[in-house]
């Protein structure tokens, strides 16, 4: 799915931007929000914006009201053309998430990676759906069909994930041999309604930290923050280079824009010392095949 970034005279060095957002129930005034992320990082010389998961309304896994929540998103066609021009017009690539609903009976969580001259380059439906009360995604949306994609932005390949695919290993590993080296997790994640005194926090970061070590690879996860109507999101929007690292952190609390320097030789050096991709034995892995039980 894609080449290996450190050979040659690629370059080195890539900027990102992380919109860590507060998202209410008007969907023009996230969506201006978002809009004014990408200016600001235009200004900072960013070569790809990350926005939080579904970030255009309320997160809909908290509702009941199915029906009502579904017409409360904009369509997603109307929203990729918007965003398609405001990275054109601010020369920032930007990995938009968006509710896509292909007819009337079916909906995916899907993300769109969008470069510098308004292209789509690459589209991916969430393939790992949760169905925790309060993150009842399942009533909404469907597993994605579209496989594991990576692609490629700039000198960069970028593995696309969304939110609860953070937590499967198969996935960062399937896109590490895919050929990422930067892995994008858009999400929205908070507190929990069945155990309301659990902080999934630091476990939420560790298991992505530690994706990042076995795959020597960047990740960056992005979070909305602040009460909704059911759900308390916690922020905490990080990035991790490939010996686990973080590099920058956001706020519990608060929105805030997170710019991140990636030095990609580091993903080189990394591999160089640790060689857990070269030394796999996928003949001993048939059990990762079997049906869940």
């Amino acid at each position: 799915m894609g080449s290996s970034l450190l050979s040659g005279d690629a370059k080195e060095a890539f900027r990102i931007c992380l919109v860590q957002m507060r998202c209410s129930a008007d969907s023009e005034e996230n969506i201006a929000a978002a809009k004014g992320a990408l200016a600001a990082s235009s200004a900072n010389d960013v070569d790809l914006c990350v926005l939080p998961e579904l970030f255009s309304n309320r997160y809909v896994g908290q509702f009941a009201d199915i029906e009502d929540r579904k017409g409360g998103l904009p369509d997603h066609k109307m929203l990729l053309a918007e965003f398609r021009e405001a990275s054109k017009a601010s020369d920032v690539a930007v990995a938009l998430p968006y509710a896509e609903a292909v007819d009337a009976k079916r909906s995916y969580n899907s993300l769109a990676l969008i470069d510098k001259d308004g292209a789509v380059r690459a589209s991916y439906r969430k393939i790992h759906i949760p169905d925790a009360e309060g993150y009842r995604e399942d009533l909404y949306f469907e597993s994605g069909d579209l496989g594991y994609v990576v692609a490629r932005l700039g000198d960069v390949n970028v593995g696309l994930g969304i939110c609860w695919d953070q937590w499967f290993p198969e996935v960062s590993r399937s896109l590490a041999l895919g050929g990422a080296e930067l892995l994008i997790y858009p999400s929205a994640i908070g507190s929990e309604l069945i155990q309301p005194g659990f902080d999934s926090r630091p476990e939420w970061e560790l298991v992505m930290r530690a994706q990042a070590i076995m795959n020597r690879v960047f990740i960056a996860a992005v979070n909305r923050v602040g009460q909704e109507e059911r759900i308390d999101f916690y922020g905490g929007s990080f990035v991790a280079d490939p010996w686990g690292e973080v590099i920058r952190r956001a706020s519990t609390a608060s929105p805030e824009i997170v710019f991140a320097d990636l030095d990609l030789s580091r993903i080189r050096d990394a591999r160089s010392f640790f060689g857990f991709l070269d030394t796999r034995q996928p003949r001993t892995y048939g059990a990762l095949t079997n049906e869940r039980r």
